[in-house]
């Protein structure tokens, strides 16, 4: 029997059994459904809340009873409101919703009425709706992707309370969503006219999609559980069935877990081939021996869809992943925070202090979890524009799929032979495009030649499709008009011809677009172009701390100005806001095209006020003495907020040759984020920071680049070169014998340094005069300032081999802090770790072994918590516990611990000493156990991997004293 023929016969059945007249709404029976009724009430209140009372509405709700009979009254539309594409897409649309609603019946112990209220409310708001015709017709095709997958029930599955409540939700969120559209539609007749009215139609409908993505969620679990129920033979079976839902809570993880920035888009451009090829590519195998990960690279010109095809992929397989993330790839470290935000969101085990875990840490966290979970999960690597950047947390399980965007083509075949070139759209497919996102089909001969020319020009480009159609829809144009300006002003549009590149094809366009901005939302955008794009929180730019003294700023620190400024932004396109995290984002291009335009006096304004505003962004400690070394570990989270923004305002003022207003200003900003960089163990970038600001132009001498030049002796202590970090600090001392008294304590402060560093080269002589100095400016002053130079007297003692000496210096030090020793163990102040990992190594040379030993295996915990699982500091202290085992004849467990170091190592430059050092112990106590070639293979890769160390201050000897040197002897 043909399908239209089945359908008109199950409708033929329904009216027979309804009893009602036509056109007049059913009075609910006693045995009607209390649930159904209730969904019912709830569809009339809606309306009702809308304007529009129920008696209005039943006419022309009830007497539509199967889809067919709903396309037979759409098809007496007017030729011109819909295309025959059109009434496909909606047929095949009102046919899953036809196979849902027959499900729901079945549940609800109903008969038609459950799929009139349907028809009857689509019916209608295509009436109402018809200048968004094909608009509709997407949201009604989104709606129907989103529904449970009911052609897979069995066709007398035992209904459960539990799935009796899941579909009547489903069915509960159709009507509704019916019911907000129609009174939407007919309270706005003139929406087409408003892009604020439909935003706001559209939000409602994306939160509708959401909503039935969860519930259809829950349909599909109650399913599973009836059909295995019904499978079940044993008690075994039967218990692990009546647990599951108690296991799912108990789990580690979170799930589902979906982080993308944004939701379905209902203009996104018709990509349903490529999205169908990425689905066939990346969706999870049915198959147990599925056994490789999957991959897929989208590649193309900027601007043509890249993310948008992954962003619509990602959004419709909801159901399909357990765990989908968007993963910014542009950096290091946009990676590596959004891997420390999946990490966060999944509920990861952490100790109260992992909050604070530097992101790298998370990186290996997450990927460890995604290797042995066994989850699906989906990973999108978006705009990857260096490989090595995604490596770092790339997995191997075979239970995931990876979505890689790049504007390079030898980027996307580095990881994968399944690549999808992304090219810009045909000349039909653009001219439709335009067409319907400008809202302006094309009636006459003029305007068809019109559009075809200006699609041309455009050379199907999605991005420039977009804009142009958003240009044409605010001047009110038809095509000629436009045409006629374009071909006046092609070189203002397009700089560069018929082919336009990414940045230069919409440059034009927001520059016309900007000369609408009020004074208020142009100053806002011109500061925002200085910010890194994707996350720009709004205490940022409101923070009244600042003190911002120019007048056009005021408006920052007003709440209702400030609204009337991003709202103006938003209208126009300009950027996006999250009120969840109450943040901004802007597009790259739009922050190009300000920058572009922005007259030298306007940069200099606006830079200026964006350090001032980052500067007071997190606490400032740059220059201050204390008892505690460092930025402050307090404000970590706070400083990884500003990273990004002063990574951005480093690569602004390179390549727009931008000058600061206040280059010591900047500088300090620049010298703030490189000692949280330091800090949180990563050297080689805090490095790249404070060369930077050391090269603005200011007096190296001078109180502002003085630390800084300090921190660089710091910084090269980390990573084994401590001539350099020597260097580093009797600079420092010589500039600050210039400002200061030399007796003054900050002078003692770089004793205290340079005596480190003497330690560090073995030179303790030396390094004990330097520090009898330093003792002495503090006698001097106040005593109780003496707690470093003391800290840094025991580890010298120690490097002399007198351990004695060394524990009396350290319980001094830990005298003048007020500390025990169980309190300093306790501590979330960094350093203080590295005085537990320097007693162990002090009881170690007394000779007491065993507390040594349990000492030295505190800190690896304790380091743990502090700097997070895996690190530079980590490493050290399992060397240590690994060396003590080993001098105690527990070669396994020490072998086992040199593993996990040459594991959590690979691939990290600033760990490359402690991958060098414990591959090379590893290989003699395998050669010293009979395991020649392993050994020697294994000191073979230590060679390989010292070769490859830049910097490296000391000899390539193949002893285990050579290759101990390439990491410090004490890291704090």
């Amino acid at each position: 029997m043909p399908e239209s023929a089945s359908l008109l016969q199950a409708a033929a059945e329904q009216a027979e059994r309804l009893a009602e007249p036509k056109a007049i709404r059913p009075q609910p029976s006693a045995q009607d459904n209390k649930i159904w009724k209730a969904a019912l009430q709830r569809y009339y209140d809606e309306l009702a809340n809308g304007g529009y009372k129920g008696h209005a509405i039943d006419k022309d709700l009830w007497d539509i009873k199967d889809p067919e009979e709903l396309l037979d009254q759409i098809r007496t539309f007017p030729a011109s409101e819909r295309a025959p594409e059109d009434l496909n897409a909606l047929k095949k649309a009102l046919l899953g919703l036809s196979d849902f609603a027959a499900v729901a019946a079945l549940a609800l112990g109903m008969n038609g009425r459950v799929a009139a209220v349907i028809w009857g409310s689509i019916r209608l708001l295509l009436v109402l709706s018809r200048p968004a015709f094909p608009k509709i017709i997407q949201m009604l095709k989104d709606l129907e992707t989103t529904l449970p997958k009911y052609k897979n029930y069995e066709k007398h599955l035992p209904m459960t309370p539990a799935l009796e409540d899941a579909l009547c939700d489903v069915y509960t969120d159709i009507i509704l969503f019916c019911a907000q559209a129609i009174t939407f539609f007919r309270n706005n007749p003139n929406f087409a006219r408003s892009t604020t009215i439909w935003s706001q139609f559209n939000r409602k409908f994306l939160g509708t999609i959401t909503n039935l993505q969860n519930h259809s969620r829950r349909v599909d679990e109650e399913v599973d559980i009836i059909r295995m129920t019904r499978e079940a033979d044993s008690a075994e079976t039967l218990n692990v069935i009546a647990n599951m839902k108690t296991f799912s809570l108990s789990d580690q993880a979170k799930l589902p877990c979906h982080i993308l920035p944004y939701g379905l888009n209902p203009q996104f451009l018709e990509r349903s081939k490529e999205v169908s090829q990425v689905r066939t590519t990346l969706d999870p195998s049915s198959q147990e021996d599925e056994c490789e990960l999957k991959v897929m690279a989208i590649h193309g010109l900027g601007g043509v869809g890249k993310s948008q095809v992954a962003l619509h992929y990602a959004n419709m397989s909801m159901k399909v992943f357990e765990v989908i993330v968007w993963i910014p790839s542009e950096t290091h470290v946009k990676m590596s925070q959004a891997i420390a935000n999946l990490a966060s969101k999944l509920g990861l085990p952490r100790n109260d202090t992992d909050v604070k875990e530097e992101d790298m840490q998370m990186v290996i966290k997450v990927k460890d979890w995604l290797n042995t979970s066994g989850r699906t999960f989906l990973l999108i690597f978006d705009n990857v524009e260096d490989i090595n950047v995604v490596l770092p947390v790339w997995p191997s399980s075979n239970r995931g799929s990876i979505l890689l965007t790049t504007r390079y083509s030898s980027i996307a075949s580095k990881r994968t032979s399944n690549i999808l070139h992304l090219q810009s759209f045909t000349p039909e497919a653009g001219k439709k495009a335009l067409s319907a996102l400008a809202g302006l089909p094309a009636e006459s001969e003029i305007e068809v030649a019109a559009l075809s020319k200006i699609c041309r020009f455009l050379g199907g480009l999605p991005l420039a499709i977009v804009q142009i159609s958003q240009f044409i829809r605010g001047r009110g144009y038809n095509y000629e008009e436009f045409l006629q300006l374009y071909e006046k002003s092609a070189t203002k549009i397009h700089a560069r011809g018929e082919t336009p590149e990414y940045n230069h094809t919409l440059s034009t366009v927001w520059v016309m677009s900007l000369e609408k901005l009020t004074p208020d939302a142009e100053n806002l955008l011109s500061l925002l172009a200085f910010f890194d794009p994707d996350l720009i929180f709004e205490r940022l730019l409101t923070n009244s701390r600042a003190s911002l003294t120019d007048g056009c700023l005021e408006f920052l620190f007003d709440d209702f100005d400030f609204g009337d400024a991003v709202g103006a932004l938003l209208k126009l396109s300009f950027i996006n806001r999250s009120s969840a995290q109450k943040s901004l984002s802007v597009h790259r291009l739009v922050q190009y095209t300000v920058l572009s335009n922005l007259p030298k006096d306007k940069a200099t304004l606006f830079l200026t006020a964006t350090i001032q505003l980052l500067s007071f962004g997190f606490p400032n400690k740059w220059g201050e003495t204390g008892d505690q070394q460092g930025h402050g570990y307090e404000s970590w989270e706070t400083c990884r907020e500003v990273l990004p923004h002063v990574q951005r305002l480093i690569e602004v003022t390179e390549k727009q040759k931008f000058n600061p207003q206040y280059a010591d200003k900047f500088a300090e900003l620049v010298f703030r984020v490189g000692t949280y960089l330091w800090e949180t163990e990563q050297p080689t970038t805090a490095l790249c920071l404070f060369n930077f600001g050391l090269s603005l132009g200011l007096d190296p001498e001078g109180p502002t680049c003085n630390p800084a030049v300090r921190m660089l002796g710091h910084v090269a202590l980390d990573v084994a070169q401590p001539r350099v970090a020597l260097k580093a600090y009797q600079t420092t001392l010589a500039a600050r014998l210039k400002l200061f008294d030399s007796k003054d304590p900050k002078i003692a402060d770089v004793y205290d340094s340079i005596a480190c560093a003497y330690t560090e080269i073995g030179d303790v002589a030396q390094a004990l005069e330097i520090l009898d100095k330093s003792k002495a400016i503090h006698l001097s002053n106040n005593p109780r300032r003496m707690s470093r130079t003391l800290a840094i007297y025991a580890m010298t003692y120690l490097r002399a081999g007198k351990p004695d000496e060394a524990l009396q210096a350290l319980k001094d030090c830990w005298d003048l802090q007020g500390k025990t020793e169980a309190q300093i163990c306790q501590s979330r102040y960094p350093k203080h770790s590295g005085d537990i990992v320097l007693l162990a190594r002090i009881y170690h040379m007394q000779n007491k072994k065993e507390e040594a030993l349990e000492l030295a295996s505190k800190t690896i915990t304790i380091r743990k918590g502090i700097l997070g699982s895996k690190g530079p500091r980590v490493a050290d202290s399992m060397f240590i516990v690994a060396g003590m085992l080993r001098e105690s004849g527990k070669d396994a467990l020490a072998r086992k611990l040199l593993r996990e170091i040459i594991d959590m190592a690979q691939g990290m430059i600033e760990m490359q000493g402690h991958l060098a050092r414990s591959l090379w112990t590893l290989g003699s106590i395998l050669e010293k156990t009979g395991e020649i070639d392993e050994g020697a293979g294994l000191k073979r890769s230590a060679r390989e991997v010292r070769g490859k160390m830049q910097g490296r201050e000391t000899e390539d000897n193949d002893t285990d004293e050579s290759f101990s040197k390439l990491v410090g002897f004490m890291l704090w």
